[in-house]
This record gives C-alpha cells, structure tokens and sequence, in this order.
C-alpha cells in the first residue's frame, strides 16, 4: 500500500495451505511406485515360471507375456505379441465365445491350438482363471506345448492298432490251422480205419486157410511120414512152417486190432 507521496507504506500479502496438495502429490507418487514395483514383481514371477505365461484384459487384448510364451508362440520380442487380440492367438475358431469372458464361467481349462507367428499351429494344454491385477480385472492364460504328448499318444496308438492287426492275423493263422490239423487228423483216422480193415479181412483169411491146411496134412499126409522115414523132416518143417504163419498171422492181427483201437480212441468211439 503505497501513501500520499508513493511510498510503500504496507504490504499485505496473501497465502494459501498447500500441505494437503503435496501429501497428495506424495501419495500419488508412493502409488506410483508401488504400481512399478508391483508390476516389476510380477514380471520376475512371470519371467520365473517354467510354463507359457499371458496377461489378458477384459478387451481381449494380451497385455503381458513371459519369455516362455514367446518362445511356444515364436515371437523374439514382446512387443510383438502385446496388443494382439488373444482369441486371434489362443482361439481362433471361437472369436466370441470365450468361456470367462463372454460365457460366463469362473475358470477354463482345455486343450487348444494355438497360432504361431509363421502362422503354424501348436497344441496346447491351457488354464485360465480371472484376477485383479492393479485394480483391473485380467485373465491370466497358463499353457504349456503338449506336441510330444500328441505324438506320443499318436505313437502309441498306432502301436495298439499294429498289434491288434498282429493279434488278429495270428488267430486267423492259428484257426486255420488248427483246422488243417483237423482235417489232417479225421483223414488219418479214416486212413487207419479203413487199412485196418482192409487189413484184418484177408489176415483172418490167411488165419484160417493156415490152421486148416496144417489140420489137412496132419490128417491126410501123417501116416505117408510116419511110414517114409525120409519124408518126416520135411514134414515136419512144413508144419512148423504153418505153426509161425499162425503165430505171426495172430500177432499180427492183435497189432491190427491194436491200432483199430487207437482209431477209435482218436474218434471217440471206443466202447
């Protein structure tokens, strides 16, 4: 304030309490620092994992990925991959139908494949479940590749089926010939039968023509011998001759009836 001459005779200042202002201002800045620190943390969590890692907001949009998802996906840099639509990547055959998002489920968890940057597929085995992260809500996608499972399923598959067809083509080998032995044995038992038969009919008769002749020439050629000295011992030579022609023509017969009875045996028809 300035007096009749224009001299400064008060000065009257004015002043306002910012204390509220800056402890806001160091609120917001501790906030801030605990946001970075918290998504630095999450990232070394992310980073640590052994398995593919992805962030997704409610817009679909991938917002985090570890260096374990970039690999399984191809990518060398995140930024690639950040900002992409998830379901362009992780479901590209249901682009509205996610089951948290858009379905309404409180968890997903699912075989799917995924599409990597050259644009090949990978299966994978995947569970996703919704969190709040930094006061968003997100979706946090956890895969891993199961290629080698697929093929080992595959493998092992294809080793069942090989096996069944081995399986199958050994029984029909082993039916058919097992059918073969039968035939073979049903035409060895009429084989038999029928020889031995054949057999034991003109062996009765050689039997009996034997045992007469040798009754005949006892009856009619005895007394000759018994009154030539000279022609006794080729009588008696004849008769034992007859003698071994019955004892081997009845030993044979036995072997005959023998066999026949094996026959039978063989065809189940023994009494």
């Amino acid at each position: 304030v300035l007096d009749d001459e224009g001299n400064v005779e008060t000065i009257i200042g004015v002043g306002r309490d910012i204390t509220q202002r800056k402890n806001a201002e160091l609120r917001l800045g501790d906030k801030i620092q605990e946001v970075d620190k918290a998504r630095q943390t999450l990232s070394r969590i992310l980073e640590a994992m052994p398995f593919a890692v992805l962030l997704v907001d409610g817009a679909k949009s991938i917002r985090m990925a570890n260096k374990t998802a970039l690999d399984t996906l191809g990518f060398h840099r995140a930024e690639d991959l950040v900002g992409n639509t998830c379901h362009d990547i992780m479901c590209p055959a249901l682009q509205d139908q996610c089951p948290i998002l858009d379905l309404g489920n409180e968890m997903d968890r699912e075989e799917r494949e995924m599409i990597r940057a050259d644009g090949s597929r990978v299966p994978i085995l995947k569970s996703v479940i919704p969190i709040d992260y930094l006061d968003e809500p997100m979706l946090l996608e956890a895969f891993v590749d199961i290629t080698d499972i697929k093929n080992a399923r595959l493998a092992q598959e294809r080793m069942r089926e090989d096996l069944e067809r081995q399986v199958r083509s050994r029984t029909r080998e082993l039916l058919e010939a097992n059918q073969r032995l039968e035939q073979l044995d049903q035409l060895k038992s009429s084989f038999v039968s029928a020889v031995s038969h054949e057999l034991r009919t003109p062996m009765t008769s050689i039997l009996g023509f034997a045992k007469l002749i040798a009754k005949d020439f006892s009856n009619h050629f005895g007394p000759l011998l018994d009154a030539d000295p000279s022609l006794s011992p080729k009588g008696g030579r004849i008769l034992q001759n007859l003698d071994i022609i019955a004892s081997e023509g009845d030993r044979l017969t036995r072997l005959i009836n023998d066999i026949l009875d094996v026959s039978k045996l063989d065809a189940n028809k023994m009494e």
